[in-house]
């Protein structure tokens, strides 16, 4: 007999099994969203954007496991993610996990002030040349 959804042939016997769980044309519904869809599709690219496939937090030392869908939120909050001191746009480079950044931002007091008096300096500089 012949499958007819992806025309491949098999003895009759064959033919239940194959439907189910062979033919790479046959429905399949996703575990994760319970989206269905052609098998060989969603095994391939569904599951590359399936919004509640469970997935680990990329975040070094950070091993929660969250939903796509959820990770953006996650990673907003993330002890473990780097980011940026909040006083980057005056002049501190330094990126370290979240987790420590309030560390960083006590004993850096006198520092984060001294950049901030120099920007404040070359900016009345520039309004003076105007």
């Amino acid at each position: 007999v012949t499958c007819d959804k992806c025309d491949d042939v098999m003895q009759r016997h064959q033919l239940e099994f194959h439907n189910s769980d062979e033919c790479l044309q046959r429905y399949y519904k996703c575990p994760h969203c319970e989206a269905v869809g052609i098998y060989i599709l969603m095994i391939f690219s569904h599951l590359e954007e399936c919004p509640d496939l469970v997935l680990t937090c990329p975040n070094e030392g950070c091993k929660d496991e969250i939903k796509r869908r959820e990770m953006g939120s996650h990673q907003q909050k993330c002890p473990k993610e780097v980011i940026k001191c909040p006083y980057h746009d005056i002049g501190c480079e330094t990126e370290m996990k979240r987790e420590k950044m309030d560390e960083h931002v006590e004993t850096n007091t006198q520092a984060h002030l001294k950049n901030a008096v120099e920007k404040i300096r070359e900016q009345q500089q520039t309004v003076i040349k105007f």
